[in-house]
């Protein structure tokens, strides 16, 4: 896992910040 445990382990860190900017 990356560092987001709310987002998939095969969703990349940097898809992150995009999810919660929605």
């Amino acid at each position: 896992m990356y560092g987001t445990s709310r987002t998939r382990a095969a969703t990349p860190p940097f898809s992150t910040p995009l999810e919660r900017a929605k």
